[in-house]
């Protein structure tokens, strides 16, 4: 079962002719979700749910917040292991493994090149500042995430767990359900001591569509180019 979850994962998605450039726009678009991930941060608004959560962890216990992303998927992994093995390709392993460490990286980098005036103690000081920050990183994260969608080279477990359920209660329109499951992540984040992010509450509603619309978008590109 291993060589043939490693073999449709990662071996045969390599013979189709369009797997470099969806694999380097797959790196590119992960790599820019940690990008734009420290920036959302120390805005101090909100982020994603996931992203929330992970960020409480790191709060209240001694570990990075690029760790707890790599902890806390891995365990979801072992669920889209047993249940949903087609949701896993390069995007699930490097989803995993970079956003959370590329995001640590940045925003250790943003404390040494940003003068104190305007980022102290891993956030943005001025209410402005963290307004025209937010704007243009949170545009990037829907872009980048849609694009890493849209290779077809895997999703993170997170994201693919919501798919899992949905089989379970068909019943439910996929949308609701997601907002349930991105919901279920706001509150456990602020459970965990993180304050309510308008972000937050905002990306529960409309990240699914907005992720989906910037997807079609991105997929028509894709299409043009004949990948």
């Amino acid at each position: 079962m291993i060589k043939q979850i490693l073999y449709d994962a990662f071996i045969a998605p390599v013979k189709d002719p369009s797997f470099k450039k969806r694999f380097a726009i797959m790196s590119i678009a992960i790599f820019m979700m940690g990008f734009s991930v420290s920036f959302l941060i120390p805005t101090n608004f909100g982020t994603d749910p996931y992203t929330a959560t992970n960020v409480a962890l790191a709060d209240i216990t001694p570990i990075t917040f690029g760790t707890w992303q790599f902890l806390s998927n891995a365990i979801l992994f072992v669920f889209v292991i047993l249940f949903g093995r087609k949701h896993i390709g390069y995007g699930t392993v490097f989803n995993m493994v970079f956003i959370g460490y590329i995001a640590d990286f940045f925003r250790w980098l943003w404390t040494m090149l940003i003068p104190q005036t305007y980022f102290l103690e891993g956030e943005f000081t001025f209410l402005w500042l963290r307004i025209t920050v937010l704007i243009p990183s949170l545009l990037l994260f829907v872009f980048a995430a849609a694009a890493y969608i849209a290779s077809g080279l895997g999703v993170s477990p997170y994201d693919a767990l919501p798919f899992m359920i949905s089989k379970l209660i068909p019943k439910m329109p996929f949308r609701i359900l997601r907002m349930c499951y991105d919901a279920f992540f706001m509150a456990f984040s602020m459970v965990l001591g993180l304050k309510f992010g308008v972000i937050t509450f905002c990306m529960v509603l409309m990240l699914g569509p907005a992720v989906n619309f910037a997807k079609k978008f991105i997929d028509a590109l894709f299409s043009k180019e004949n990948l």
